[in-house]
């Protein structure tokens, strides 16, 4: 597995014109796309449900889902989104 930067736009599905630009960190070994609480708010996406987030220590947690719309190098479709409540790095490496 690895990891890499990209840039991306992500949109609101039935209100693209509400989108941002972000910096990410791509981990060839993740399911999802995560977006920090603060980008889905500007984006006004609301959340769709949860799913089950497996750490690579082997923790569980419940997370809200959002889908949204993402364009990266060009391509793009929509994606489902664990909404990151936790945006403090030092509180996510005190949880492991």
């Amino acid at each position: 597995m690895s990891t890499f930067n990209v840039d991306l736009t992500v949109a609101n599905l039935s209100q693209p014109a509400r989108n941002r630009r972000v910096s990410a960190m791509v981990d060839t070994g993740a399911t999802y796309t995560t977006l920090p609480e603060e980008v889905v708010e500007a984006l006004g996406a609301r959340p769709i449900g949860s799913r089950q987030v497996v750490f690579a220590d082997g923790r569980e947690e419940a997370w809200p889902i959002t889908c949204v719309w993402a364009t990266v190098d060009g391509r793009e479709g929509s994606t489902f989104c664990p909404i990151l409540l936790v945006l403090d790095a030092e509180c996510l490496r005190r949880r492991r």
